[in-house]
Order: structure tokens, then C-alpha cells, then sequence
């Protein structure tokens, strides 16, 4: 993530957005859900809060951090180096986040310390699809590129979105290649991954302004989406992963 006015600015205007656009509510609503069914009992941390939607959905529930300040956040923090002293919370929840990291390992190392044994980190991010991949590398406002390995990725600020640095492919390429040496090596193991086409979500347009559905249509939207499950492979644009910390601590 970048600190400028820039950021805030934009953040800011996502905020006014998110408190208008009742659409793009309902759509993260229903994530927000999907996510706490996943969380173990205990605290919660959300790391890179941005513009305070699950804040929203949680207020007394939640210690929520970002790097860059608004008054709707509990607190400015770096996610790879979080003041909290070892094994403070049950979960860490983070929104869009992973794919703006540019240091992925120090970052999941940084997870595994702030864990309690037993917690959860649970994330909702980016899933590249032959489909998805077409609409968030021509279509999508961040940046998408295979180039570059997934722990020493590629990141760009494009001309469009000049407010963050970003790779929508890094989600995928961690959590499709995870393997017992890397549960072993950050003393997380994946627990949890859940693809999904996010119909709704493209149809909402996300954070535009304007819709190309209405609310009183999710319903529908979604029930056509549960039709064509089948097609999850090829066009699932979006994925809810859940980690559990290990017991003992990694070296």
C-alpha cells in the first residue's frame, strides 16, 4: 500500500461509495458471513481495514489496523510488523489485502506470531480463473502478471489505478501451490479454500458508482450463480481461504 494523500483521498471516496451504493453492501455482506463462519472463538484482527466495510459489519467485535489513517479504524499499523506482543489474537481477517504484499513471507511469518495456537488467519482475495484472468488482467483496475515468483512477486502501480501497488495473481499462486513444507515453514496450515464465480459481485460493478443490477435482483443473481457451480473452475473470480496457526512456534 502506498501513504500519500493520494491513497487517503481515494480511500475516502470508496468510503462514500460503500456508504451509498447499498448493492456493493450486500454483496460483502454475504462474504462477511461466509468469513466469520470460519473464525474460531476469541479476538479478532483485521489487518489493512481500508475504508471500514467489515469495521461496519462488526463494530464491537473487532480490533481492525490499516497503514494509512481514518477516523472509521482502531489503528495505523504495518501488517508486517504489528505492535502486538506474540500469540495476541484468535483470528486475523484481512479483505483484498494479500495481493498489495510485496513481501509474502515476512508477512505470513508476521501472521503466525500475533496467532494464537488453534487461530485463524482468513483471507478474501483474487482467484484467477481462464475467465478471471481475462477480466482482472484487460478489465480490472490493479495489475496482472505471472511474472516474478510467488515469494519475490511482481508489483505494479498501474496508469489507472495509481493509488496501489498490486498483483491479483499472488493470491492464486500461493494458495494453489501451499504444500505441507510451507504449513511447516510458517506454521500455518490451509484449512479452508472456497472459489467462486462472484456474479453478483461483476454485475455490481464493485466500487463504481453506478450498478448494472439492483438489490431487489441478488436474489436471483445468485440462484442463477448455484445453477452453473459446475463452471467454478473456469470462471471463479474470487476465493475465502482459512489457515489454522500450529501449535508449536517456527523457528
Amino acid at each position: 500500500m502506498c501513504l500519500n494523500s493520494s491513497c487517503a483521498n481515494h480511500i475516502i471516496e470508496r468510503r462514500r461509495i460503500w456508504t451509498q451504493k447499498r448493492v456493493i453492501k450486500a454483496v460483502y455482506h454475504r462474504w462477511f458471513e461466509w468469513i466469520m463462519e470460519l473464525t474460531v472463538e476469541g479476538s479478532i484482527l483485521e489487518i489493512g481495514g481500508g475504508i471500514g466495510g467489515f469495521k461496519d459489519y462488526k463494530p464491537d467485535s473487532i480490533l481492525t489496523t490499516d497503514m494509512i489513517f481514518s477516523p472509521w479504524l482502531d489503528l495505523v499499523a504495518n501488517g508486517i510488523s504489528l505492535p502486538f506482543s506474540d500469540r495476541s489474537f484468535s483470528n486475523v481477517i484481512m479483505i483484498d489485502v494479500l495481493h498489495h504484499i510485496s513481501r509474502p513471507e515476512s508477512f505470513l511469518h508476521e501472521m503466525q506470531r500475533v496467532l494464537r495456537p488453534g487461530g485463524r488467519l482468513i483471507m478474501l482475495e483474487p482467484w484467477i480463473t481462464p475467465f478471471s484472468y481475462i477480466f482482472y488482467r484487460f478489465f480490472h483496475l490493479e495489475f496482472c502478471s505471472f511474472d516474478g515468483d510467488r515469494w519475490k512477486p511482481v508489483m505494479h502501480i498501474n496508469d489507472v489505478s495509481k493509488e496501489y501497488a498490486a498483483n491479483v495473481t499472488l493470491p492464486y499462486r500461493i494458495l494453489k501451490t501451499w504444500s505441507d513444507e510451507d504449513a511447516g515453514r510458517f506454521g500455518l496450515t490451509l484449512v479452508n479454500k472456497r472459489t467462486f464465480i462472484a456474479l453478483d459481485w461483476l454485475l455490481s460493478r464493485g466500487f463504481q458508482p453506478s450498478s448494472w443490477i439492483s438489490l431487489r435482483f441478488l436474489p436471483w443473481v445468485r440462484r442463477f450463480e448455484s445453477l452453473v457451480s459446475f463452471a467454478r473452475s473456469l470462471c471463479s473470480t474470487r476465493v475465502i481461504a482459512a489457515f489454522s496457526r500450529e501449535e508449536q512456534d517456527t523457528t
